[in-house]
């Protein structure tokens, strides 16, 4: 699909009746920060913003007790590769357990 965002889809038009352009920033004072938004949101991103954004990367997270930080990711494909190649590295055997949901409707 060529599809990347919720709002280039066709569900998207069939659905959103009215679109809102909001253009007043409130939780933000920094002009450069605002304009770095600004360009992942129109998805026009310059070389600039990637080089700024690449340094507050944290390239080598801090493991405590083996467990790496939660990665938040905005596209379904960039989830799956990243649980793909983390299951790729595991080193045991697959075990299968089998659950039983109880209740009813959204208790479940």
């Amino acid at each position: 699909s060529s599809v990347k965002m919720c709002f280039e889809s066709e569900a998207w038009r069939r659905c959103v009746e009215e679109t809102i352009l909001l253009t007043k920033v409130y939780r933000q004072n920094n002009d450069t920060f605002i304009g770095m938004l600004n360009e992942i949101r129109e998805g026009k991103v310059s070389e600039s913003t990637i080089e700024r954004l690449s340094k507050l990367s944290n390239k080598s997270p801090l493991k405590k007790d083996g467990i790496l930080p939660t990665t938040l990711l905005a596209r379904r494909k960039d989830v799956d590769a990243v649980n793909k190649e983390q299951l790729r590295r595991l080193n045991h055997r697959e075990h299968h357990f089998k659950a039983k949901d109880i209740g009813e409707g959204r208790d479940i």
